[in-house]
């Protein structure tokens, strides 16, 4: 019939399946065993995962260092500078209160702090009481911007593409 949609044979006894090839070695091909040693992959796994252990350690050694110097830090004990760094924060949008500390381990001011955050000022700064307030004020606006949480961010994401050239160049 023309036209028409070819049926199925149904048979009672089953066919038998094609005989299938099996690669044997001859004589013209001998097989090759496979490389002594790891792999490529392995080698280049192992040295990614060295470099993560490395960067992983001299991430968290920096971050006890500059727990260690903010616990070494004193406050700075003046009633009128803590009313003016309550008055900046709140200008510029800080809800968590900034501790202002000093500390003779610094050579520059800087925030640190992911959850409490605290600005560190070199002793030396003290003896200039003009500076003290926009150095506070320049380091309370890298708080309200949130740059130390980026800061440390990009700390943790530096471990893990520690080997891509990009990285170091969007830094």
């Amino acid at each position: 019939m023309v036209g028409s949609t070819p049926r199925l044979r149904l048979s009672s006894s089953p066919q038998p399946a094609p005989p299938t090839r099996v690669a044997t070695p001859s004589a013209d091909s001998p097989a090759t065993p496979p490389a002594p040693g790891p792999s490529l992959m392995a080698i280049v796994f192992w040295a990614y995962l060295t470099g993560v252990a490395l960067f992983t350690g001299w991430t968290v050694v920096g971050f006890v260092r500059v727990r260690r110097i903010v616990r070494r830090a004193v406050d700075i004990g003046d009633d009128a500078l803590d009313a003016t760094t309550s008055q900046l924060a709140g200008k510029l949008g800080v809800r968590r209160k900034v501790r202002v500390l000093v500390s003779s381990d610094v050579a520059a001011p800087f925030c640190a702090g992911v959850l409490s955050p605290s600005i560190l000022l070199p002793r030396d700064l003290l003896a200039y009481p003009d500076r003290v307030r926009m150095v506070i004020a320049h380091e309370l606006a890298h708080i309200a911007r949130h740059d130390h949480l980026w800061t440390a961010l990009v700390a943790v994401v530096r471990v893990f593409c520690y080997c891509h050239p990009g990285f170091y160049v969007a830094r």
